[in-house]
């Protein structure tokens, strides 16, 4: 994933946050799959997500225009951790977050 990829919230994600906790949930409304048995399931399944505090802090900064770069430089800043250990952390997260369709990373400005 570039740094320059701009996260941005899927449509059909909704956060939750619980300010007492400093935690986010998340809902996702995801469509039946196409397999024999998934006729058997409703059209649309809506799947919950419990994110942390750290979790939180990433995904309430998503708003279509911060890049990745700027998640990572806030989180550096906020938490007061290493350069790397940011980029480690907060790459993996948005990648998570995108491989469970709850982030599309859209190309950021070259």
């Amino acid at each position: 994933m570039a740094l320059q990829g701009v996260p941005t919230l899927n449509e059909d994600a909704t956060l939750v946050p619980d300010d007492e906790n400093e935690t986010v949930a998340v809902r996702l409304k995801v469509p039946r799959g196409g397999g024999l048995f998934e006729r058997f399931r409703p059209p649309i399944v809506e799947k919950k997500f419990e994110l942390d505090e750290l979790g939180a802090f990433i995904i309430k900064q998503i708003d279509g225009k911060k890049s990745a770069k700027d998640l990572i430089d806030n989180f550096e800043r906020h938490f007061r951790v290493n350069r790397r250990e940011s980029e480690l952390g907060v790459v993996s997260f948005l990648k998570l977050l995108n491989q469970r369709r709850i982030i599309l990373i859209v190309e950021g400005e070259r």
